[in-house]
């Protein structure tokens, strides 16, 4: 005699299967969540404290996605140069490599003025607090400086989507330099 599952119990058991389908990245018009990390430099940050303004915000899960992150913040340059920047990498690492290691490795590629604004951790806690996949390609958001998600990218700071966000972080500078100029 054979058993017999139910086609909903099959549904949610394969549902359950699929990689990401439990938890995903912060979607447009939601708000971050309440996260705290050490920077790279070991001192706890609350991300939420540093979304100033308009905030380009680049989020690693692999640790070999370093060069893929610095082409964002280098496109932000020239797309976005207005936009407060904010790190986010949540690697994992093998159990020999000290959480010291790590950092001392990654303020090493990362400029000394960025330090307190990139947020490292080594056992994926940040990646699945926001839930992000571990993958070599970046996760990018335009956040608003209240914490809200304008638009997101997975992937390369160039194509459609990235426009959407540079557009987004181009429109949130220009409209917080006009209320500016406005009360002057």
């Amino acid at each position: 005699m054979r058993p017999h599952t139910s086609p909903p119990v099959l549904l949610l058991l394969l549902a359950l299967l699929v990689p990401g389908r439990g938890s995903a990245a912060p979607r447009v018009g939601s708000g971050l969540p309440s996260l705290v990390a050490g920077d790279v430099t070991g001192q706890p940050q609350h991300l939420r404290e540093l979304i100033r303004g308009p905030t380009l915000l680049v989020a690693i899960t692999d640790r070999d996605a370093g060069d893929a992150m610095r082409a964002w913040f280098d496109a932000a340059d020239a797309r976005a140069p207005r936009a407060n920047r904010v790190a986010l990498i949540s690697i994992g690492t093998p159990f020999f490599v000290s959480d010291g290691y790590a950092r001392s490795r990654a303020r090493e590629r990362v400029p000394r003025s960025q330090w307190h604004a990139s947020l490292l951790d080594t056992d994926h806690s940040m990646a699945q607090q926001l839930g992000l996949q571990e993958d070599e390609r970046p996760y990018a958001f335009a956040v608003s400086g209240d914490g809200r998600v304008l638009a997101v990218v997975h992937g390369r700071p160039e194509g459609p989507r990235a426009r959407q966000l540079w557009s987004a972080l181009d429109e949130l500078a220009a409209r917080r330099s006009s209320r500016r100029d406005g009360q002057d």
